[in-house]
């Protein structure tokens, strides 16, 4: 009960103190996280050194690894924001990128998978493809606290977004894909440890399957979508080219091959703005 108040008392901060404010408000609560998460900033600290490899002094990794609390501050109080965007302002919010890229996508007609990572705010790409009138499911993993989690989802559900537990996801998905319409999916980090191993940012990592199962199974195109946070606070949604699974000898070189190229998509993303990569578990086994 006192995190759904906690919630809602932060919602309606969000939404009625000014962006200065609101974003101060945002640093105060990304230090203390810092300062009293320890695990979560070891994690931190071991993603990123995989994506610096020792380039940056001890001064500047430590301002990175804030810099990721920082901004998934700031990522929160957008999200708690969301009941306040819609079709007219959206335009002010999120500058698309590449836009092509989604249409051409959806003229294929065999669903589309709207690929991302937990990088500067994938919650809020999610939204403004919606309220451009694209059809959008998204992948999500569920809250422990059911009102904290009934909370987040009508956030989402608000946008004319569908949305999808992770524990139900797969068959659901490939439902909607066949329908010819999109799912949006987080393709980091493998949280049911049964993803696949393979080579990021040069050292083994399990990542997820799923998206290329889906992609697999349906013929569905791949499209990656990055939603990057601007020096200005605003938004930038690039689009990538849409891509198909890899056909390779049998189903599981298959989806190994279109693991592969989806986590490459994804490195090169993340060593762009590796300060947004908002991840706090651990990506590589045996740290």
């Amino acid at each position: 009960m006192i995190r759904y108040l906690c919630y809602l008392i932060a919602q309606f901060l969000a939404i009625y103190l000014s962006k200065k404010w609101v974003y101060c408000v945002a640093r105060i609560v990304s230090r203390l996280y810092y300062y009293f998460s320890w695990q979560s900033r070891q994690a931190v600290r071991e993603n990123l050194s995989h994506v610096v490899k020792g380039k940056l002094t001890k001064e500047e990794f430590c301002r990175l690894v804030w810099l990721v609390y920082l901004n998934f501050g700031k990522y929160l109080a957008d999200f708690l924001f969301f009941p306040k965007i819609d079709a007219n302002n959206i335009d002010k919010i999120v500058k698309i990128k590449n836009r092509h890229y989604i249409d051409e996508a959806f003229s294929y007609n065999r669903g589309v998978i709207a690929l991302s990572a937990h990088l500067g705010n994938w919650e809020i790409g999610g939204i403004a493809l919606s309220l451009k009138g694209y059809p959008m499911n998204a992948i999500v993993l569920s809250h422990d606290n059911p009102r904290v989690n009934q909370f987040f989802i009508k956030q989402r559900e608000r946008k004319n977004m569908s949305i999808i537990p992770v524990g139900f996801a797969f068959r659901k998905a490939l439902r909607v894909l066949r329908k010819g319409e999109s799912i949006a999916v987080l393709g980091d980090r493998d949280i049911f440890k049964r993803g696949i191993k393979l080579n990021f940012f040069e050292k083994e990592a399990v990542v997820p399957k799923g998206p290329a199962m889906m992609a697999v199974e349906t013929g569905a195109a791949i499209l990656p979508c990055f939603a990057i946070r601007q020096a200005d606070e605003t938004y930038k949604l690039v689009f990538e080219k849409p891509f198909f699974a890899q056909n390779a000898y049998n189903r599981i070189e298959s989806i190994e091959k279109t693991a592969l190229q989806i986590a490459e998509v994804i490195e090169k993303y993340i060593s762009l703005y590796p300060e947004q990569w908002l991840l706090f578990h651990h990506i590589w086994e045996g740290e």
